[in-house]
């Protein structure tokens, strides 16, 4: 077996854009990297790496180079791609042959047209987009991404038009649920009003989406629970998976978190405080903006709740409206939600699980603002998803991240308060710089960098990893 027409008979017959590469990381033009952003631009296609040439020549590769592969791969769609788009877009699947008694094998990666156009690739002198055409790339031009943005979907998801007419009988849950809310009926003049409906009494897209007995692929959501902190060594202790309307689906994501979490009682002056692992107006703001702000377009995306040790994580397809691709505490305390969904945000809003006139992430900035180090909310944004990071406040076991953890080391010379505090603090994780600051209370200047960081990590104390700082434990031991 030589080519790939041997591994895939009629390949070259069979109509579909394709790429081929014989190593990620050998190319010397970087045209893979062009030929998937055009890919996620245009129409799709796939991505075959362990193939050195046009003719289709196999160049396959071992288990441990495959897997380096796919992690270079990984990388460079969440770091070199602008918007990051959603995992649903790459699918994997790893072909083998024999080879002189060897079991090799190739990665082909079938990349699908990306939701968010126009999509661009970071490169030295700017970002830039690609377009595919008869199997080539090509740099777009000012025409192109016209032509881009204007065939792009502008209408909101759940504003579209169906022929399915509104009947009351079919919406009790977001009846009843409206009256235990509110404690006065819904009446339908009000849903006519957010345009629930249209003048034909014609359900909108997002209507079906409250309906009871929806089963829409739109609307899955997965919950799993874990033991442990670290999500490559943890296990799976439980996992649920379901399909519903959106008001079934909120409390079901809401039931999970409840069932997961501990209660815990803080001695106070006046008498006892109870403590929940996640406040409850915490979990139910995370619900409701997992909810309201997922991308419906994406197909066969799910809201994705998991719960460690010490956090729970909740996961909504979705590039946020507004925002650029990553995301600090700071931004999200001034973040203002442009809402894709604008009729499912009414009717959250009169029920309400949402409210209009607040942020919508006041209620979680509250109820963490006396948190201590490592007991504070994070957002980010991966594979297209966006990610809220919710810390367990009862949480105090092996991975707790704590400034006075008892440590024994070698001192460096001269009086240096912080380095028992930065050591305790990098001991069970990577930390950034700017974590690391705002944990002993200074600021990112060239005093902290310096003075305060740089001598650690001479020294051996601190290892650089990644983009962050750990304790290096051949020289800091606990106890």
């Amino acid at each position: 077996m030589e080519g790939i027409g041997d591994l895939f008979p009629g390949w070259f017959t069979d109509i579909h854009d394709y790429h081929f590469v014989d190593r990620l990381d050998s190319d010397p033009g970087r045209e893979w990297e062009k030929a998937v952003v055009g890919f996620l631009n245009t129409c799709g296609g796939e991505l075959l790496v362990g193939i050195s040439d046009l003719r289709g020549t196999l160049r396959g590769m071992g288990r441990k180079e495959l897997e380096a592969q796919r992690e270079i791969l990984r990388r460079w769609i969440s770091r070199s791609l602008v918007p990051c788009p959603p995992g649903c877009c790459f699918s994997y699947c790893y072909p083998s042959y024999q080879k002189e008694g060897n079991e090799l094998y190739l990665m082909k990666v079938a990349v699908r047209e990306g939701p968010f156009l126009p999509y661009a690739l970071k490169e030295e002198e700017g970002e830039a987009a690609y377009l595919r055409q008869e199997r080539w790339t090509k740099r777009a031009s000012v025409a192109d991404f016209r032509a881009i943005v204007s065939s792009f979907p502008r209408d909101p998801f759940d504003s579209g038009k169906t022929d399915v007419l509104f009947d009351p009988g079919d919406f009790q849950r977001l009846f009843s649920f409206f009256q235990e809310q509110n404690g006065f009926p819904l009446g339908e003049e009000t849903l006519e009003g957010v345009s629930f409906f249209d003048e034909a009494r014609c359900l909108r897209r997002g209507a079906l989406l409250f309906r009871d007995g929806c089963r829409s692929p739109e609307t899955l959501v997965s919950c799993r629970r874990w033991k442990g902190v670290d999500p490559a060594l943890s296990v799976l202790i439980r996992r649920e998976e379901r399909r519903g309307d959106l008001l079934g689906q909120f409390e079901f994501l809401r039931g999970f978190i409840e069932e997961n979490s501990c209660i815990g009682l803080e001695k106070m002056d006046d008498g006892n405080r109870e403590i929940r692992s996640y406040p409850v107006q915490a979990a139910l703001e995370a619900a409701g903006n997992a909810i309201l702000q997922r991308d419906y377009r994406i197909e066969g995306a799910a809201i994705e709740l998991d719960i460690y040790d010490d956090r729970l994580v909740l996961a909504s397809p979705g590039f946020p409206l507004g925002c650029s691709g990553t995301f600090r505490e700071e931004d999200l305390l001034s973040y203002a939600a442009r809402t894709r969904n604008p009729l499912i945000a009414h009717i959250l809003s009169l029920c309400p699980l949402s409210e209009k006139d607040r942020l919508p992430f006041a209620n979680t900035i509250e109820c963490y603002k006396d948190a201590g180090c490592g007991k504070r909310p994070s957002w980010n944004v991966i594979d297209g998803s966006f990610s809220l990071v919710l810390p367990d406040l009862l949480y105090a076991g092996p991975g707790f991240l704590s400034l006075r953890r008892p440590l024994s080391f070698v001192p460096l010379p001269g009086k240096r308060k912080h380095d028992r505090a930065i050591l305790s603090y990098c001991y069970e994780g990577s930390r950034k710089a700017v974590e690391i600051a705002k944990a002993i209370g200074l600021s990112r200047s060239a005093y902290f960098y310096n003075r305060i960081l740089a001598p650690l990590a001479r020294h051996g104390y601190l290892v650089y990893i990644g983009d962050g700082y750990l304790t290096n434990r051949d020289f800091v031991k606990e106890g």
